[in-house]
């Protein structure tokens, strides 16, 4: 991941966090807008998880290859 990957994944964090606090901060009723918009941002966020998790993964890996740690530590 070089650079500009990196600064657009943070620019799209920071996004979505200002989103979610201007949806949720507010008092709404619940409808099917809210209902559908919750769900989404489930989906969305377990994306953010298995992309951060895939991302931490292979920096750690790529740190141990570094270091010359065993293939079969890793």
């Amino acid at each position: 991941m070089d650079t500009s990957q990196k600064i657009r994944f943070g620019f799209i964090v920071v996004l979505w966090l200002v989103l979610c606090y201007l949806l949720f901060t507010r008092t709404a009723k619940i409808d099917f807008m809210t209902i559908f918009l919750n769900i989404l941002f489930l989906i969305v966020g377990m994306g953010f998880l298995i992309k951060g998790a895939d991302f931490f993964v292979n920096g750690a890996s790529a740190v141990a290859k570094k270091l010359k740690v065993p293939s079969i530590f890793i």
